[in-house]
């Protein structure tokens, strides 16, 4: 995870967002951690919360320059408090055997540490892609539904497709092409 020091002013944290490393295993679950952290001491204090696990799905996982981030929801906002200091964590009940945090650039010397059960402590040269949110997420972490309707047609095709879907859709739609 990641130390943050709150500066200006007091925040709510609403949620963690996490890059999910290409290393890690499915089927797994993983939670967010919010600590209180004393940095006088250099170590997380107090327990603040924690998310709902979220199950880890392949799509998920984060290659090599890939941006796909997970949302790790708190049941309540956290408030955060000008002048302190907070480490904020991304677990999984196996610990490093799961889960692997995507890396999103250099680290500030102290800033960023992992912890391999059950108690070893190691900073990182390379930030783990773990961000707090400090306003509500809409977006909500549910399974993807299939849709019946949907029609591509020629099958067999050779250069082109075309792709019908119904007419009454409400949600954003996203689609991949793989060869």
């Amino acid at each position: 995870g990641n130390v943050f020091h709150i500066t200006a002013a007091d925040l709510m944290c609403h949620s963690i967002t996490v890059g999910v490393g290409i290393g890690s295993s499915t089927p797994a679950q993983i939670e967010g951690r919010m600590y209180r952290f004393d940095i006088s001491r250099g170590v997380e204090a107090d327990l603040l919360g924690t998310t709902q696990p979220v199950d880890l799905s392949a799509s998920m996982l984060n290659g090599y320059g890939d941006q796909v981030l997970t949302n790790l929801v708190f049941d309540t906002p956290i408030p955060l408090y000008a002048g302190e200091a907070y480490f904020v964590a991304v677990a999984s009940e196996n610990g490093v055997d799961n889960f692997v945090c995507a890396l999103s650039g250099v680290a500030e010397e102290g800033t960023a540490l992992v912890r391999y059960f059950p108690n070893d402590w190691y900073y990182l040269d390379m930030l783990p892609m773990v961000r707090m949110n400090f306003g509500p997420y809409n977006a909500v972490n549910e399974p993807l539904k299939p849709m019946a309707s949907v029609r591509v047609y020629p099958n067999p095709a050779s250069d082109e497709v075309l792709i019908e879907l119904p007419g009454n859709l409400k949600e954003q739609v996203e689609a991949k092409w793989f060869d």
